[in-house]
């Protein structure tokens, strides 16, 4: 496992990919912001009835708002085999009249075909051992 770059093919995929599942998030496009979860996510989720799949997937928050996501920067790069592992940040702003809150937030893209597909985890579900094994993650992640 170590560090790495990616290619201009990879880069492309995933810029286009990430692109996508932000998009989705943003404009509150739940069949799409679902099918660029990562799957073993979904799965979990599905697993727990359909409350909880609801509810982890409801992209408005309690205050009945929809965060915006936007300036992702790449924080860490690793790769192990055809599977690629990338840490982004952003900020999660939400706005309620005159009030404007902003958060780090961190998302997870995760490729296993070296670069071909993506799919994505916010941080909390990149932690969970029962949809990354911990031993197929990548990038160390504390708590």
């Amino acid at each position: 496992m170590g560090s790495c770059t990616l290619n201009s093919e990879q880069e492309a995929s995933l810029n286009k990919a990430m692109s996508r599942y932000i998009e989705s998030r943003n404009d509150e496009q739940l069949l799409s912001y679902v099918a660029y979860t990562y799957p073993s996510a979904v799965a979990y989720y599905k697993n727990q009835g359909d409350s909880v799949f609801v509810k982890r997937f409801t992209l408005v928050d309690s205050n009945g708002m929809v965060p915006y996501i936007q300036d992702g920067n790449i924080k860490t790069i690793k790769s192990s085999g055809d599977h690629i592992h990338v840490k982004y940040r952003f900020l999660s702003i939400t706005e309620e009249l005159f009030d404007i809150q902003s958060e780090e937030i961190f998302i997870y893209a995760i490729s296993k075909d070296d670069g071909k597909t993506w799919y994505f985890l916010d941080e909390i579900d990149y932690k969970n051992d029962e949809i990354v094994d911990s031993e197929n993650r990548l990038i160390y992640v504390e708590g």
